[in-house]
């Protein structure tokens, strides 16, 4: 069976490319053709670009980008090699009259987002002309939102017939979502979980850092995150190692150009990790890393707090740099419990991508 993926694969970021990875990595170990179709949104495709002249407003923004440029390139190339050395691609024409794949899966990542695609994209709702008469599967999908007005609601009962299964990421989408199709909608694991931590090991590049550190990754800079950070390190006696998923001049970093496969074997050998991210939760779950994930402001990635509920390991959400205790993970519960998920997962691509 051939297999096409319509996810954000081209988007710079640690997560989407490397759950874009897992998806594609894991099918293929199912014994199936499988290719990433490489459709790139121009919204997704202009946010991540290293130097785009329309973006200066104003001489300071100009002269910071001018002198981030040199990492911002370094960053793009990492991420540009891994893409086009990783991931198994295919320019399909979206309108040709026929094509040799079988089935379509669109997801992860919020590939039905209306506010990052600014509205819906019909290519991720199986609106082309190749996907019909195919099997059009969801995995994972995300609309980053769950109230949805009237017209939304109308696309998404229409635009959602033509799917053979439909999964999500968030128990509240697929709440929102199941009256409209009055199909049977599953919530399943993010891609990153489909793999082995050998399977990771096959990638991960291991950092030249001998002695104990803690690993600090935050979607949005915050200085307490930080002093959590060093607070655990004083603890083990170690240094502060930062991950960023943003460049920037006043908080440089040795490691802010990391590649995706330094990205990983940073947290495979981190002593301890300090995240605000999901996909930072979700390495530290996958290496059995001791890790805090912090509630910042109220901001938190509602998909990492309901992971770390569904593994009964809400005690690892914190908020305050007092409730940042040196303890290492029981992770015999939270490994079983990911195991029912992972396998439930697995069950729906399996049943999914069986030929009627």
């Amino acid at each position: 069976m051939k297999v096409g993926i319509f996810t954000f694969h081209c988007a710079h970021n640690y997560g989407a490319v490397l759950q874009a990875y897992a998806l594609q990595t894991y099918l293929k170990s199912k014994g199936l053709e499988v290719h990433i179709i490489d459709y790139c949104p121009e919204t997704i495709k202009s946010f991540y670009k290293p130097f785009d002249i329309g973006d200066f407003h104003s001489f300071k923004t100009l002269l910071s980008r001018l002198l981030l440029f040199p990492a911002s390139w370094k960053r793009y190339r990492n991420f540009n090699r891994f893409i086009h050395e990783k991931l198994s691609l295919d320019k399909l024409d979206l309108n040709s009259a026929s094509c040799a794949y079988d089935a379509f899966i669109y997801g992860s990542d919020q590939i039905w987002s209306p506010k990052i695609l600014r509205g819906f994209d019909i290519v991720y709702f199986a609106g082309f002309e190749v996907a019909k008469g195919k099997r059009n599967i969801s995995y994972a999908a995300s609309m980053g939102k769950t109230t949805l007005n009237d017209m939304e609601k109308n696309y998404c009962k229409e635009a959602l017939r033509s799917f053979n299964a439909i999964s999500v990421r968030e128990d509240s989408l697929k709440r929102t979502l199941s009256p409209l199709t009055g199909k049977n909608i599953e919530v399943v694991v993010d891609p990153t979980f489909l793999l082995t931590q050998s399977q990771w090991d096959q990638i991960a590049v291991n950092p030249p850092i001998k002695s104990p550190y803690v690993l600090v990754y935050q979607v949005e800079k915050n200085e307490q995150v930080y002093k959590i950070a060093l607070s655990i390190a004083k603890q083990i006696q170690g240094k502060v190692i930062e991950l960023k998923s943003k460049l920037s001049l006043l908080h440089q970093s040795k490691y802010q150009c990391a590649s995706p496969e330094e990205f990983v074997g940073l947290f495979q050998h981190a002593s301890f990790v300090v995240t605000t991210s999901f996909h930072g939760t979700a390495f530290s779950i996958l290496f059995n890393r001791p890790f805090y994930t912090v509630k910042v402001n109220e901001n938190i990635d509602t998909r990492a707090s309901a992971l770390l509920n569904r593994l009964s390991l809400s005690g690892r959400l914190i908020q305050k740099e007092s409730e940042a205790i040196l303890s290492e993970i029981d992770y015999t519960t939270p490994n079983q419990l990911l195991a029912s998920l992972q396998e439930c997962s697995k069950s729906f691509l399996e049943k999914a991508l069986k030929p009627t």
